[in-house]
């Protein structure tokens, strides 16, 4: 590179359309190794787990506030998330024991939905209930 191109190349570094150009393509290969490492998450986590969690960070947190903090019953979260027409990972219809599985999966806790200890409480408080109804 002769001195003259080093010269133009520092002043192309410095000016603010090339930033804002080379910080886009930094973003956009960014969202590209996102959705490539959460593809490669979704399947480590089905090879070990057997099933793949949810995504949406709003109903999970949505569903341990209602059994945690408004102590709703299994039956009214599966009622009040269908009234609200929020669907399942799948697009289907909830059930008790979808919300139960949800409320038991230690793979939200990794993926940073909820804290370890709301899961703990959570747990704690479907053992109390199911040793309840023996």
């Amino acid at each position: 590179m002769s001195k003259r191109e080093s010269k133009a190349s520092s002043k192309n570094d410095d000016n603010p359309a090339v930033i804002i150009e080379r910080l886009r393509n930094y973003i956009s290969e960014l969202i590209k190794e996102n959705a490539y490492l959460k593809k490669e998450l979704n399947q480590a986590l089905e090879s070990i787990g057997g099933q793949k969690p949810l995504h949406d960070p709003e109903t999970i947190k949505k569903i341990f506030d209602m059994y945690l903090e408004e102590n709703k019953s299994l039956q009214k979260i599966t009622e009040e998330l269908t009234k609200e027409n929020i669907k399942t990972k799948r697009g289907g219809k909830w059930y008790r024991s979808t919300v139960k599985y949800i409320l038991e999966n230690t793979q939200y806790v990794n993926l940073g939905y909820i804290t370890e200890d709301k899961l703990k409480r959570a747990q704690e408080k479907l053992r109390k209930n199911s040793r309840a109804k023996k």
